[in-house]
């Protein structure tokens, strides 16, 4: 905590008139901006989603949004795999429709 503090200072020093963004909440009122990496559900945008912690969902409609683990619907989604690898999760009626799509690029 210390080391982003002093760096923090130290941008601020070196840069005063930069812009300034962050994957960190913050009140946007400056000298730091919060901003989004990645589409959150409306009632989630008070704080910005990281990556790393947050896994992308998939609608119907092709809607992707970032979701934690935990509030993950699973009777709604399903783990979905590209390449071989979990990818995120889907909406379980969209799965058909992936499987197809997937089909014909081979």
């Amino acid at each position: 905590m210390q080391r982003n503090v002093a760096f923090s200072d130290l941008v601020e020093k070196e840069y005063p008139h930069a812009i300034r963004f962050s994957i960190h909440s913050y009140n946007n009122a400056g000298p730091k901006y919060g901003i989004f990496l990645l589409p959150q559900e409306s009632s989630d945008n008070t704080l910005p989603g990281t990556p790393w912690h947050r896994v992308i969902c998939e609608d119907m409609d092709g809607t992707v949004h970032s979701v934690e683990l935990r509030d993950v619907d699973q009777s709604k989604y399903v783990l979905y795999s590209k390449y071989g690898r979990a990818w995120g999760f889907i909406e379980k009626m969209a799965v058909d429709y992936h499987r197809m799509a997937s089909d014909c690029e081979q």
